[in-house]
């Protein structure tokens, strides 16, 4: 989002999320860096890995596999405002859209403030927001009421009846992550290429 022009709607915006597989301090002889673009990224707005036929969701899992990451286009004005944060495979932030005041009414309009919540992997819902039992494009955001702008979301651990809980914090709102146990071992491998 453009902070000095906030209720401009000139631009779109997106959200991204880069693969950077460029990680390190010393690189092989004979390779070559490779810039990360728009058109290396999966376009994810849609949402065809959930909302998909099953032609579309194998087509689009090979499209982000192959990318460098993926982004998601917000709507018309709508811009990320804050930072956003990743727990337990959810990736959290807050946007808000200027919306134009109803006609004769004579009042604040703070416009539409949204709590996203998506996969860090491939940008599909991961809360059933709409509480329909499955989730879908519907799912990655929840309106909050009031619009305005969200404070950016924080990660959370409490400690209730001996059991420890994660969640994510923004302004009086609270969410849970879905994903990984807090405090279950996870076994992750790394290794280094070597010429």
């Amino acid at each position: 989002g453009d902070a000095a022009h906030l209720l401009s709607d000139a631009v779109t915006n997106r959200y991204y999320m880069f693969k950077d597989r460029d990680t390190g301090t010393s690189y092989g002889s004979g390779y070559t860096r490779i810039p990360i673009v728009e058109s290396s990224l999966y376009d994810a707005t849609a949402n065809l890995i959930q909302d998909g036929s099953a032609s579309q969701q194998a087509a689009a899992l090979a499209s982000l596999t192959a990318a460098a990451g993926w982004y998601i286009t917000l709507g018309t004005g709508e811009k990320v405002v804050g930072s956003s944060i990743t727990l337990a495979g959810s990736t959290f932030f807050n946007t808000n859209q200027p919306a134009a005041p109803a006609p004769g009414v004579c009042a604040s309009n703070l416009g539409i403030a949204r709590q996203y919540a998506v996969g860090y992997k491939d940008g599909t819902a991961v809360i059933d927001n709409n509480a329909s039992g499955q989730l879908t494009t519907a799912d990655r955001a929840k309106v909050r009421p009031g619009g305005g702008y969200p404070p950016s979301p924080v990660a959370v651990i409490v400690q209730i009846g001996g059991k420890q809980y994660q969640g994510v914090i923004s302004g009086t709102d609270v969410q849970a992550p879905p994903g990984a146990t807090l405090g279950a071992r996870i076994r992750t491998y790394w290794y280094k290429r070597t010429q």
